[in-house]
C-alpha cells in the first residue's frame, strides 16, 4: 500500500484525475435532469418561461455550485473514492494501482458512511 504521505506519480494522477472528471459529469449529468425536464414542459407549454428562468438560476446556484465546489480541488483521490462510495462510479472498472492509491480515503468514506447508517 502506497504511503498517502507520498506524492502521488504523475501518471497515477493522471488516472485519478480522469476519474474525477467521469464522476463530475456524472454527478452534473443527474443535476441537470429536473432541467431537462423543466425544458420539456416549457415546450409543451405547461411551464412559463420565468418559471423556467427561475428553474435555472436554482439549478445554477444550487447543485450546479455544490458540484463545482467539489469537484473544483485537486484531491482527485478524495474525490474519487467518495463517488465510489456513493455508487457515482464502479471501482471494478479501476486499475488495481489506482484502487490502491484510493485504499485509505476509500476505507475513510465507507467508515463515515457506516457511521451514518448506524446513527440513522
Amino acid at each position: 500500500m502506497r504511503d498517502p504521505r507520498e506524492e502521488i506519480p504523475p501518471h497515477l494522477k493522471a488516472e485519478l484525475r480522469w476519474w474525477s472528471e467521469k464522476a463530475h459529469e456524472a454527478e452534473t449529468r443527474q443535476s441537470l435532469l429536473p432541467l431537462a425536464e423543466a425544458f420539456e414542459e416549457r415546450k409543451a407549454g405547461r411551464l412559463g418561461s420565468l418559471d423556467l428562468s427561475r428553474r435555472m438560476r436554482a439549478c445554477q446556484s444550487g447543485p450546479l455550485a455544490r458540484l463545482n465546489n467539489k469537484y473544483r480541488s485537486n484531491l482527485y483521490e478524495y474525490q474519487v473514492a467518495e463517488a465510489v462510495v456513493d455508487g457515482i462510479l464502479d471501482r471494478g472498472e479501476m486499475s488495481a494501482e489506482v484502487l490502491e492509491c484510493l485504499a485509505p480515503a476509500l476505507a475513510a468514506y465507507e467508515g463515515m458512511r457506516a457511521s451514518r447508517q448506524r446513527g440513522s
